[in-house]
């Protein structure tokens, strides 16, 4: 753009001068939601006042150093609640961002709204030793609804890669692999793909204990077999309780020959109650036949007697509406003729009355006009005079009102912070007495957890629920010692889920909270319980002291047993000895020695300050690893039960604080409740002023309304006056030519009509007599067949009814059979597949056997039940010594066994499940995301080119564990390296901050955040690489319909490239600077726009 001098002749110094007196309004259609159109700054950091107006796409901000540009990332980020560490500012506080000298502040950024001409301002303000007051809209708002605000817009101020401050420059190069592909996530749409590879974390950890619950069920399953081989071994010697067994077993395969005898002889049974219950049904009909036959006979008659009955009717009315025709035809007539008598009668009187009628409307005409000369009316000049006079008090009113209803809503606001204050004061004081761990919890962070349960408190017995609440609620240690050890113990979504005992329980309430309310039910578990868990340890706890351990971490705590078996069940607590002291060097060695050479059954426990955990290679030496992680052991934990002493000072502190408020704001509202007494008497006393003038207004416009009535009401007497004249003027001309002799010929006239039209109706009348004796006869035979027909009808609806069991009894008995057939068919099947699984020895033992039992009398399913029953008493009899002990061990090995194979399919299935949702989430997640990455990745290869040698962005997946993933930033700064992964430590300061710069630059347009801000990204580049990123920054911003962005950089260089829509702002300070005022003129006299 040219420069314009004022001495051209286009140029207008008066439109100049008229725009920038008038506010700056730019085009919103050209911002995102969410984008910064404006930040005020009041007693900020170096700022006494100043205001920015920003572009959509590319802002450039420069000025020397210490001018203050990074205040603004600063603003920013306090401004939108941003935590200071988000600045790399954690040590400092809210009010040290405050102006020296002053004792408050403000940030106040104008937003671009969701529609397309809304915007949002936020403002907060900041005052020193004291909490910062937030509005949204001038409308007094909360941190926690700012935040609302931001995750509405997407503005995620935690994001590196969207907010990138100048002392965090260096943390994202120093970006572990695995959390810069969680920023990428995050960024990317609605954070989505962070959100799945949440859950599958999630799912593999979940999968990942399954697992290895399984492999200690194997590892126990591999020993017991092991057991059963040697005590198998042992009991071979005895021979005859072997033979009894072979016994049992023949008995045993004889029970499907029994049973297929019972259902076959159930079938038979069945068979032949079908068929005595079909002969049955076939008796009855032909019983019931003749009664059938009599009923459609009655059926028949009783159809002729309503045809009969109809036909009377119908005639029966087309006569009497013939007769009513006729009445109504003299009906008429005698109308027509008592209206010729009356104009007969009336003609002699019409006369007088209208005579009267004059007479009385001359009378009336003088009432009026005497009315009409008593009012009294005032001049327009008085009218008016009353009207303004009432005017002015309606707008002292008006104030009056205005300035009551601020006071009321100081009162109101007041009233309401004391109620807030006081329901703090409430609950702080509740959490210093009350038992209930819920008061205790820290909202910040188990917020969701503290809600859930409350609301499940209220709804229990309405929805019938039956859970246990988190172990973070429920659990207690009964030495507060041992509590940094069971919370390091037990991981923290098992610290927060909730138990139920059965699945049942389960879907009940996993559709309450993930359903009907999942606002509060998100991230929170659910745990079912196992049927068969036990309790016991691997190691018994007498042994488990011998190594200086003070027992298992169970012992130490108290709850309901069903939380206790929830955390046993998923974090194995039950089987982690605990040591409130640390082992000897001894004792580890001993214990490690044990792990290693004797398969010690041992896999973590905790000494002191550390958690130890092995793991035994399954290959080769088998080597064993030990792994040991430090905690605080003597930090409170949540398990302690009670308020540590620092947390109930601090709740102290804080009731004294908000009872002090309150007193304060007592003081305030007694001063405002005078302040409105008084303004509430004005306002009565010119209520009353404005009252009085309005009631002589009214009666002046009473009076005009009165005086047009009356005006009104003369001229229609006038008019009626004239119009009885008339009507008496007819009258006499009427009685000179002779009106009443031709209405005495009309009424002779309508006379004879009348007597024909009666005897015309004498006829039908006696048709009708002749029709009523007929329906009379008709009707009496239809009420005896009626009669007739109903008590068959009833006779034959109970014999019916009867038919009907017969049927539904026959039904059955088909249904049953075919039961019984199917089973004996199955039962058959059974027993032949068996008999052919049987060598002929077995098969003619086994006839022997049938005909021994035959002979016996005993061959049914009790008989072959005692036998057994025998069999099974003389093999115990049989047991004794050693040997006897042997079986009894075996058998309790192989209940064992059999339980285990039995939890075993239920964790294969649990994995299978869990494998299952991880290959389906992930057949969504990884797609998706590769297609990210390769964006990103062509991209950043492109644009690196032109500062380095070549660059890459690689998505690592060779982990089976997503929380293992990562995402590598592959660079090359000279042709004959290889490409390397950037590191804090390999790559110079240029080289991190250019590569820092290209990768963020390759984001631009991926992600639909509304602005990303980088703070002096150039450190340590060289002016050529500079100029080559600035460019590549300029274009991608301006060209790409992608995320407002704000570059912040100390140095300006010469030859910069500069594209359509791109803004800089120069920040200038020193002595030269003008005066601030807060006005309009001051703080848009930077914004170009204004000029041209």
């Amino acid at each position: 753009m040219g420069t314009r001098l004022a001495s051209d002749a286009s140029f207008d110094i008066q439109s100049l001068t008229k725009r920038l007196r008038q506010p700056y309004k730019p085009d919103l259609e050209q911002y995102d939601s969410g984008a910064i159109l404006r930040v005020k700054l009041q007693n900020f950091m170096s700022y006494s006042l100043t205001e920015f107006h920003f572009g959509p796409t590319m802002n450039l901000i420069i000025g020397p150093n210490g001018t203050g540009k990074s205040t603004f990332v600063c603003a920013v980020c306090i401004g939108l609640g941003g935590k200071l560490d988000y600045l790399g500012k954690a040590s400092m506080n809210v009010d040290q961002f405050i102006k020296s000298g002053e004792k408050e502040g403000s940030i106040e950024l104008e937003l671009k709204g969701a529609n397309s001409f809304e915007t949002v301002v936020v403002e907060r303000k900041l005052y020193r030793k004291a909490k910062s007051v937030w509005y949204v809209n001038n409308r007094p708002s909360n941190e926690s609804q700012v935040k609302a605000l931001l995750k509405e817009y997407n503005i995620q101020l935690d994001n590196l890669c969207q907010f990138l401050p100048q002392d965090r420059v260096a943390r994202f190069a120093s970006l572990k692999p695995e959390e810069l592909l969680k920023e990428i996530e995050r960024l990317y749409e609605n954070g989505e793909l962070l959100e799945q590879h949440n859950k599958l974390m999630e799912l593999h950890a979940l999968r990942q204990e399954k697992t290895k619950a399984l492999a200690d069920i194997e590892f126990q399953m591999s020993a017991l077999n092991e057991k059963r081989k040697s005590l198998e071994e042992r009991a071979q010697q005895y021979h005859e309780y072997q033979r009894l067994e072979k016994e049992l077993a023949k008995h045993e395969t004889l029970r499907p020959y029994v049973e297929l005898s019972t259902v076959k002889k159930h079938r038979d049974d069945l068979k032949q109650k079908v068929h005595d219950t079909s002969q049955k049904v076939e008796e009855f009909d032909q019983k019931i036949l003749p009664m059938k036959e009599t009923l459609t006979r009655f059926r028949k008659n009783l159809g002729d007697t309503d045809t009969k009955i109809k036909e009377c009717t119908t005639t029966k009315e087309t006569l009497n509406k013939e007769i009513e025709k006729h009445l109504k035809d003299i009906e008429s007539y005698d109308s027509k003729i008592q209206g010729l008598a009356d104009q007969r009668a009336s003609l002699a009187t019409s006369l007088e009355t209208h005579r009267e009628k004059w007479k009385q409307l001359t009378e009336d005409l003088q009432v009026v006009n005497r009315k009409l000369e008593s009012l009294e009316l005032a001049s327009e000049e008085e009218i008016e005079k009353l009207k303004n006079h009432r005017t002015a008090v309606l707008d002292q009113i008006l104030e009056e009102q205005e300035s009551l209803d601020n006071l009321e809503t100081e009162r109101r606001a007041l009233t309401r912070s004391n109620k807030q204050l006081e329901d703090r004061v409430q609950i702080s004081e509740n959490s210093l007495s009350s038992k209930d761990r819920l008061l205790l919890l820290d909202s910040t962070r188990y917020g969701n957890i503290i809600k859930a349960a409350r609301v499940l408190r209220e709804k229990k017995k309405e929805l019938k629920l039956h859970y246990f609440e988190p172990p973070i609620i429920s659990l207690t240690v009964t030495d507060k010692k041992y509590g940094p050890a069971l919370e390091r113990s037990i991981r923290f979504q098992n610290q927060c889920a909730f138990t139920v005992p059965n699945n049942n329980e389960y879907h009940k309430l996993s559709h309450f909270l993930y359903n009907e309310h999942p606002e509060i039910g998100r991230n929170i578990g659910i745990r079912t319980l196992s049927d068969n868990f036990s309790f016991q340890s691997r190691i018994p706890v007498e042994e488990i002291k011998k190594y200086q351990f003070d027992g298992y971490l169970v012992d130490f705590i108290e709850g309901p047993r069903e939380v206790v078996q929830m955390v046993c069940e998923n974090d194995r607590i039950n089987n982690i000895p605990v040591a409130y002291k640390d082992l000897s060097l001894a004792a580890k060695d001993t214990l490690s020695n044990k792990i290693r050479n004797e398969n010690f059954p041992l896999t973590e426990f905790i000494a002191g300050e550390a958690y130890y955990s092995f793991n035994k290679s399954n290959y080769g030496s088998k080597q064993v690893t030990t792994n040991i992680r430090g905690f605080a052991a003597n930090r409170a934990s949540i398990f302690s039960g009670g308020l540590p002493d620092d947390k109930r000072v601090e709740i102290q502190k804080q009731i004294d604080e908000n009872k002090a408020k309150v007193a304060e704001n007592g003081d305030k509202l007694s001063k405002l409740v005078q302040a409105m007494k008084s303004k509430q008497e004005s306002l009565s006393q010119l209520t009353k002023e404005r009252d009085q003038a309005t009631a002589k207004i009214s009666r002046q416009t009473k009076a005009e309304k009165d005086k047009e009535k009356y005006i009104t009401h003369i001229e229609t007497i006038k008019d009626r006056i004239r119009v009885e004249k008339r009507e008496i003027s007819k009258i006499k001309h009427r009685e000179n030519e002779g009106f009443a002799s031709k209405l005495l010929s009309k009424i002779g006239s309508l006379e004879q009509k009348k007597i024909e039209t009666f005897e015309l109706i004498e006829p039908k009348i006696s048709k009708i007599c002749d029709l009523d004796e007929q329906l009379l006869d008709a009707q009496i035979l239809a009420i005896q067949e009626n009669n007739k027909y109903s008590t068959i009808q009833s006779l034959n609806e109970s014999i019916l009814t009867t038919r009907d069991e017969l049927v539904q009894e026959l039904k059955e008995a088909k249904a049953d059979y075919s039961t019984a057939k199917e089973n004996y068919s199955k039962a058959l099947r059974e027993y032949k597949a068996q008999l052919d699984s049987l060598s002929d020895e077995d098969r003619t033992e086994l006839e022997n056997l049938v005909a021994e039992l035959q002979e016996n009398e005993t061959l049914t399913e009790e008989g072959l039940n005692a036998e057994i029953s025998r069999i099974k008493s003389q093999m115990r009899l049989r047991r004794n010594g050693a040997g006897a002990d042997s079986l009894k061990r075996l058998e309790e090995v192989e209940k064992q066994i059999d339980q285990f194979e039995a939890r075993m399919p239920e964790y294969e299935i649990d994995i299978g499940v869990l494998s299952k949702e991880i290959e389906d989430l992930a057949a969504v997640w990884k797609p998706k995301l590769e297609f990210v990455i390769r964006i990103i990745a062509r991209d950043f290869g492109e644009n690196l080119k032109a500062v380095a040698s070549a660059g890459d962005v690689q998505l690592d997946c060779e982990s089976e564990s997503f929380a293992e993933w990562k995402l590598k930033i592959m660079v090359s700064f000279r042709d004959s390296q290889a490409l390397m992964q950037l590191n804090a430590a390999q790559q110079s300061g240029g080289e991190k901050s250019a590569t820092t710069a290209v990768f963020l630059n390759s984001l631009q347009g991926l992600t639909n955040t509304p602005f990303r801000v980088v703070d002096e990204i150039n450190q340590g580049m060289d002016s050529k690489n500079e100029r080559l990123i600035h460019e590549l920054i300029v274009r991608k911003a301006c060209s790409a319909r992608g995320s407002q962005y704000f570059l912040i950089t100390p140095k300006l260089l010469t030859n910069l490239y500069y594209g359509d829509g791109m803004r800089v702002h120069c920040i200038l300070a020193g002595r030269w600077c003008p005066e601030y005022e807060d006005s309009m003129e001051f703080l848009e006299m930077g914004v170009t726009d204004k000029y041209f």
